[in-house]
């Protein structure tokens, strides 16, 4: 925590002194938040702005104006769209371990699988899977960390670039799914991967 306020309190210091107010982050964060419930024509990762708000939004000259008036459109289209908001839920959920390197809804260009990240994610699976209890409670720093990975998530888009920073972790229990297969000599599994792996990269 000290090293993370460490790193941000520059920055918390030249907004405050450039916007006159106090924002921990991004100016950015109101389109991300907007475009993660507010979905663009092209699909998320993209950035639009609605035409029936436009208009409002370009009269608001300072960027922090702008990211405050997209939070509150995001907040009223939730509160106004709320079986739209949940149905997005399992989407977002679904990207964070999309096994593709292009973006999610992208028709101008190819997806193409990516086969380290499909064996990390088989493995990690199979590792939690067959994980015992006491391994389970070593393995809860991780664990935390990956829920805070997964309500960031859910509040934004599940981009595998959100998921870039984690990705070491889940290779921590990606390994210990392959040792236990090792180790128990489970050739279901392996199989298992192996044809996942080998299907999605087809």
């Amino acid at each position: 925590a000290g090293a993370c306020l460490l790193v941000m309190t520059p920055w918390i210091v030249r907004n405050g002194v450039v916007f006159d107010r106090f924002i921990p982050t991004s100016t950015l964060t109101g389109l991300t938040l907007y475009n993660s419930w507010v979905i663009p024509e092209k699909g998320l990762g993209f950035n639009e702005v609605k035409q029936e708000i436009l208009p409002e939004y370009n009269r608001l000259e300072s960027e922090a104006d702008r990211s405050g008036f997209l939070v509150r459109a995001a907040i009223a289209h939730i509160r106004d769209h709320p079986g739209d908001a949940l149905l997005l839920v399992p989407m977002k959920c679904a990207l964070l371990v999309y096994p593709f390197d292009m973006r999610w809804n992208l028709e101008t260009s190819p997806i193409r699988y990516n086969p380290f990240w499909g064996i990390v994610a088989c493995s990690a699976l199979v590792g939690l899977w067959g994980m015992a209890p006491p391994d389970r409670r070593r393995f809860g720093i991780v664990f935390a960390l990956l829920g805070a990975l997964l309500l960031t998530t859910v509040v934004l888009y599940g981009s595998p670039r959100l998921r870039a920073p984690f990705d070491p972790f889940i290779t921590l229990i990606a390994g210990a799914g392959i040792a236990g297969m090792i180790r128990e000599k489970s050739r279901l599994q392996m199989g298992a991967v192996i044809v996942v792996n080998a299907v999605l990269a087809a």
